[in-house]
């Protein structure tokens, strides 16, 4: 077991220990507010999906709050509630999320809520039919009457030739609608297994009440076999992916992607965050300057780093401002990373970018939702809960020239795909 003090330059202590079944779990107590943040980490999501069941972990994001053998359908919320407490969930390309913020009072109640659907999870025709159609619908809503979530889709399809990250995390429609309950219940005794899972609590807590409670609601479940590796690695991209989408749209849109690093990477991904700031981080981004603000040919920029076990995608995105000509903007975006690359940062305008990320690093970890994530992250991403409270120094260790070597190492021709949202009838 690990000590339960403050790692060297964290404020935080954080603890660590494992049960007989393989369930890991990190305890972050802060009694400074009387809130709890519960958060269960599963290390399922669409990387670990194949053709046929792809959307099967969001589906199971919906599934799990539909009742178990001791709280039936239903009652998660509604027990939850009572206690003054929320949840929530949410499903990406490495993990799905369960997470409930609570009254320190509710811990125990918490503990043998979570531990009930890990151990007993209802899986039947009638809760696939209800939680299966949300999930279709809201497919609809984000994809097909989507313009945006559609180009992004068709973005991810064509930038990944074999890696499951090509695929999306809301599943294609006919998987959706031929999913089975055989094939929930598979998915759930492979993934949803202690050894495939991480609890985090963090806040106004007991560290040794919860380590009992935790002992006793979750070491009796079986700890399941190790579910399969994901042994498929994208090979190089060698030359530049084009396509157009047309559809009915307001306005066009451009994006454009370029494969990046994991997360584990060293720096890569703290300088491609940094790159990103620059680039279109708040009104200061070269990109906002420009397009928004100077030549107004966009209503809307960003420029996105999802970190990610593994090397996934860094992409910049711009909804085009008519009578804006869309390649135009294209090519702005495309001037803007080949001078980030080939040109000295300005000091100001570094300080900036890297202040901006120290800084909302630092605001993460002052709520214990947000302390839990980090932790949680830095655990499926890293290895390390730990590491979560060093990601502030890491960004202050930055420097340009490492930042320019990336964007150019990065953002090649070769290594980008460029996706064009046309509307019907332009």
């Amino acid at each position: 077991m690990s000590p339960l003090s403050p790692r060297a330059g964290s404020p935080f202590p954080l603890e660590r220990f494992a049960l007989g079944n393989g369930l890991a779990v990190l305890l972050s107590p802060d009694r400074s507010l009387p809130l709890v943040s519960f958060q269960l980490h599963v290390l399922a999501g669409s990387r670990n999906e194949r053709p046929g069941i792809t959307g099967i972990s969001h589906l199971f994001e919906h599934m799990m709050f539909n009742g178990a053998a001791k709280y039936g359908r239903k009652q998660f919320d509604r027990t939850l509630e009572r206690e003054g407490g929320s949840s929530n969930a949410s499903t990406s390309w490495d993990a799905t999320i369960y997470h409930e913020e609570f009254p320190p009072a509710a811990l125990r109640t918490v503990i043998d809520l979570e531990a009930d659907r890990l151990r007993s999870l209802s899986i039947t025709e009638e809760s696939l039919r209800s939680e299966g159609g949300v999930v279709r619908e809201e497919r609809r809503v984000s994809v097909e009457n989507d313009p945006d979530g559609d180009l992004f889709e068709r973005l991810y399809a064509v930038a990944f030739d074999a890696h499951p990250y090509g695929a999306p995390i809301v599943g294609w429609m006919s998987d959706l609608e031929a999913m089975t309950v055989e094939d929930l219940r598979a998915y759930f005794a492979t993934y949803y297994a202690p050894g495939n899972a991480l609890l985090v609590v963090a806040g106004d807590f007991d560290p040794a009440d919860a380590r009992d409670a935790i002992r006793s609601s979750f070491e009796d479940i079986p700890p399941g076999t190790p579910p399969p590796t994901v042994r498929t690695v994208e090979p190089a991209q060698k030359g530049e992916k084009r396509f157009t989408l047309h559809r009915e749209a307001e306005v066009p849109a451009v994006a454009i992607a370029f494969h990046g690093p994991r997360a584990a990477d060293a720096s890569d991904p703290f300088l491609l965050d940094l790159a990103g700031r620059i680039l279109a981080g708040g009104e200061s981004g070269r990109l906002v300057r420009r397009l928004l603000r100077l030549e107004e040919s966009a209503l809307a920029v960003h420029f996105e780093t999802p970190w990610t076990i593994d090397p996934g995608l860094a992409f910049a995105f711009a909804k085009v401002a008519p009578p804006a000509d869309p390649a135009r903007v294209e090519a702005a975006i495309l001037e803007e990373l080949d001078r980030l690359a080939s040109e000295e940062i300005p000091a100001e305008e570094f300080e900036r970018a890297r202040s901006a990320l120290v800084s909302e690093s630092l605001r993460h970890l002052r709520t214990v939702r947000g302390r839990a994530e980090a932790i949680g992250q830095a655990e499926t991403l890293f290895g390390d809960g730990a590491l979560a409270f060093s990601l502030p120094a890491r960004y202050r260790a930055l420097e340009p020239g490492p930042v320019r070597e990336l964007a150019g190492r990065i953002f090649r021709a070769s290594n980008r795909t460029v996706a064009t949202l046309l509307p019907s009838g332009s």
